[in-house]
């Protein structure tokens, strides 16, 4: 399989497909069938289930754990967290100081 580099103009490659094909008399064909998608008998070799499949659900934070990454979601739970304590501080920034106002006066 080859891909065709857009910045480059080169060909790369992207990987490789193997394939098997047995030849077997008609007989013995027609007594074990296989290769007919992911129907059984699943065998020569046994094909598991995919895995990696998006469950699609109504739960936003299912959804957002399955399309975002581990890695992208600390950063941004961190940074979420570091915006909701400026937003906390600022909201209590006020009340601080009329208090120390109050004290003054």
């Amino acid at each position: 399989m080859l891909r065709r580099d857009p910045t480059t103009e080169e060909l790369k490659n992207r990987g490789k497909v193997k394939v098997q094909i047995d030849v077997l008399p008609a007989e013995v064909a027609d007594k074990n069938p296989c290769g007919k998608a992911r129907d059984s008998p699943n065998h020569s070799p046994m094909l598991p289930q995919p895995e990696g499949r998006i469950e699609l659900t109504l739960n936003p934070i299912k959804m957002f754990n399955q399309l975002v990454g581990a890695e992208m979601r600390k950063k941004i739970l961190s940074y979420f967290l570091s915006f909701m304590c400026v937003l906390l501080c600022i909201y209590m920034l006020p009340s601080y100081m009329a208090a120390k106002l109050a004290q003054w006066i």
